[in-house]
């Protein structure tokens, strides 16, 4: 009998035993499927954390001294100016490479070939062309003081004061300079360059100052033609819509010079409409259907204040509000809440994406690079 006890005692215990192993063998099972579930978790955060957050309507993606934003439409890549180097960069304001480097001076302006291939800066007085395939530079001419890309991005269109004659002249020529033919005289010292997106023709008008009026002209450089399209308003800058088929207008009314007020027209400088809406076109792009157009709207300045002198000048900045605007209706719909601006941004060189889910500009007040999701 108490061999029996025995026998059964030895059964239960080796059953135990097993038992227990069982429990502790799926017991370990489970915490290191809790641990690869955390350690999962865990590397989607820290992913996350290396990108811009896509819950977040606006965020600041480079700091330092940008200048000249350019989108990359074909490989949906930012190019810009950081100091002395030519930067490409995703859309994130990661993953970045150099294109290019020159001891700048003092950067003043920055155009873009339609291309994105090579640049014209303004560094100081002079002007420079930048290859970036090539990495190579050339200064322009001296007595060359304005000068942008034809439509072909393979002419430059210039201005040239000739000294001996003190004669002002708009010219073109090939990207060497030679080939240069005169266009036409020009009667003022300040000229804003614009060429067609898509043709031979370009708006030439006086730099904005509000207590001087604009003649916007357009010429033709197939046809040697120029004509004035548009006149009456002070202070007034002019960009072009993607198609070319119109022009938005900035101007400072005649009976308060401390505000600007946006219009639109056609490629003629007919059918104006007012839109009713304070800023500067420097501070909208157009969308690619070349109807609605995002701004930013100037704000916070003295009554007092003359503009767009004293903001071209840094007197004053601006705490911006942004927009998005019907030119066909004037209809305005604010595309991100107050409440989410954390600080005050005063924004130039707004440029969209190529599908519109991003519109980047850059703080004039301290050149960071910032971005909102649209």
């Amino acid at each position: 009998m108490a061999k029996k006890v025995f026998i059964v005692s030895v059964i239960i215990f080796v059953l135990a035993g097993v038992i227990l192993a069982f429990l502790k063998i799926n017991s370990s099972k489970t915490i290191e499927i809790n641990n690869q579930e955390d350690l999962k978790t865990e590397n989607v955060d820290k992913k996350a954390e290396n990108l811009a957050n896509p819950d977040q309507k606006i965020m600041k993606l480079i700091e330092g001294d940008i200048q000249g934003i350019f989108l990359n439409k074909g490989e949906e890549k930012l190019v810009y100016c950081n100091g002395s180097n030519i930067l490409e960069s995703d859309l994130n304001g990661k993953m970045k490479r150099s294109l290019a480097a020159y001891p700048f001076n003092e950067i003043q302006k920055i155009i873009w070939s339609g291309d994105g291939k090579k640049a014209i800066i303004k560094d100081n007085n002079d002007f420079l062309l930048i290859f970036l395939e090539e990495n190579r530079t050339e200064k322009l001419k001296d007595g060359v003081d304005e000068a942008i890309f034809d439509f072909s991005s393979n002419h430059l269109i210039y201005k040239y004061y000739q000294f001996s004659e003190q004669k002002r002249s708009l010219n073109i020529s090939d990207l060497s300079g030679n080939n240069w033919q005169e266009l036409t005289e020009v009667g003022f010292r300040e000229v804003v360059l614009a060429s067609h997106p898509f043709n031979d023709s370009f708006l030439f008008y006086p730099k904005a100052r509000a207590l001087e009026e604009s003649v916007l002209s357009i010429f033709d450089v197939k046809k040697k033609e120029k004509r004035e399209i548009f006149k009456g308003k002070y202070g007034a800058d002019y960009l072009w819509s993607p198609d070319g088929s119109k022009i938005l207008v900035s101007f400072a009314p005649e009976n308060n010079k401390s505000k600007l007020f946006l219009g639109v027209m056609n490629s003629d400088g007919g059918e104006f409409l007012g839109l009713n809406f304070p800023t500067s076109t420097k501070k909208c792009v157009w969308s690619g259907d070349n109807q609605n157009i995002y701004c930013a709207m100037l704000n916070n300045f003295p009554k007092l204040s003359i503009l767009p002198d004293d903001w071209d000048d840094e007197k004053y900045y601006s705490a911006d509000t942004f927009w998005k605007i019907d030119t066909a209706t004037g209809q305005k719909e604010r595309i991100i809440d107050l409440a989410e601006l954390q600080e005050e941004i005063d924004a130039v060189n707004l440029v969209l994406d190529n599908k519109e889910r991003y519109l980047f500009m850059i703080n004039k007040k301290n050149k960071d690079l910032y971005r909102i999701n649209l």
